[in-house]
């Protein structure tokens, strides 16, 4: 009985610890996006990028990172400085698919908010280690949240 308790305590110990790796990995990817380093090693062949009715899907994990640090490049254009984590949520788990929803605030260099984004993540759990299969930013709710 003592085993079989003891069994259980390590699962749920190791299941819970797996259930936040999706989480950092986007915080990661979040931090590296601010470096403006290669992003490529982040996501999957071919990720979705889904802005509305509109989806992109470049042909490769090197174009999709060209095009979001295009996407920065742009906001630091407009006096973007950094952002931070507003919320978290994980809104899915399904076998290695996880759907995490990140609010964040974006600030001018002066420290002036330069705007506020809902970003929804779908991270699929490889062999190689956790990638970014589909993002999709949105406005946030009236309360600030997704």
């Amino acid at each position: 009985m003592k085993n079989a308790l003891f069994s259980i305590l390590i699962f749920l110990a190791s299941a819970s610890a797996h259930s936040h790796e999706p989480m950092q990995f986007i915080e990661k990817y979040l931090r590296d996006l601010d470096k403006n380093v290669d992003l490529s090693g982040y996501f999957v062949e071919r990720p979705q990028f889904i802005f509305g009715h509109h989806i992109h899907i470049p042909d490769s994990a090197g174009q999709a990172s060209d095009y979001v640090r295009d996407l920065q490049a742009r906001l630091r254009e407009q006096g973007y400085a950094k952002s931070g984590i507003v919320s978290t949520k994980v809104l899915a788990r399904i076998e290695d698919y996880t759907l995490i929803t990140y609010s964040i605030d974006s600030h001018k260099g002066d420290g002036k908010p330069l705007d506020a984004v809902c970003n929804t993540f779908g991270v699929v759990h490889l062999k190689l280690g956790y990638k970014i299969l589909s993002w999709q930013p949105s406005e946030p709710n009236k309360n600030g949240d997704c």
